[in-house]
Parts: C-alpha cells; structure tokens; sequence
C-alpha cells in the first residue's frame, strides 16, 4: 500500500515536471527586423533541446543562426531537418529554409 502511495506521487510529479518544461517549450519566439538574435537563438535552442523531434523549432533555430551569423550551423541544422522530414508540409518547410540560407550565402 505504501509503494503503490509513492509511485502514484512519483507519476504526479513526473506530470508536473513534464506539464512546466513543455509549457515553457511553446512559448512563443519571434524574431525582430533590426533586433539581435542572440536572445531568441538561445530560447530556441532551449526548446529545441526540450522538443528534439519538431522541425518548427528546429527550423526556427535555422533561421535565427542565419540571423546571428552562423551560416554553417544554419545549414547543418535546416539539412538535418530535411533527411528527418516526416510529412511532405515539413519537408518542404525544410526546403524552403535551405534555399533561404543557400540564396543569402550568393547574396553576402
């Protein structure tokens, strides 16, 4: 009986801690014309280590290393997001990232 009481609250808990990190993991990130990346990049990244699998914040993290300068790890990262696309809208959301990368490395 007094197993069953901890494990009930070990699971409660475990939704608590799961219910905060996820809560703070949608959390909205934008990226300001004429603004410095780097804040967003790092709660992007934050989210993305929250949220490994979704490409939208994997993309995001694209852009915003593009932003902040970081073509190389722009690209690994939107390259990476294209060999793991799971539907056609995700994959060529990757796509269109790549090609936005690829278009500001002929431009600069």
């Amino acid at each position: 009986m007094r197993s069953a009481r901890f494990f009930a609250s070990l699971l409660a808990l475990a939704a608590c801690v799961f219910s905060a990190t996820t809560a703070r993991a949608v959390t909205p990130i934008f990226l300001v014309d004429g603004e410095d990346p780097s804040g967003a990049l790092a709660h992007a990244r934050t989210a993305h280590g929250l949220l490994p699998g979704d490409p939208e914040i994997a993309l995001l993290s694209a852009k915003l290393e593009l932003a902040h300068g970081d073509r190389e790890a722009a690209r690994r990262t939107a390259i990476r997001e294209v060999t793991r696309a799971r539907s056609a809208p995700d994959l060529e959301a990757a796509r269109s990232v790549l090609a936005q990368i690829d278009e500001h490395a002929s431009i600069h």
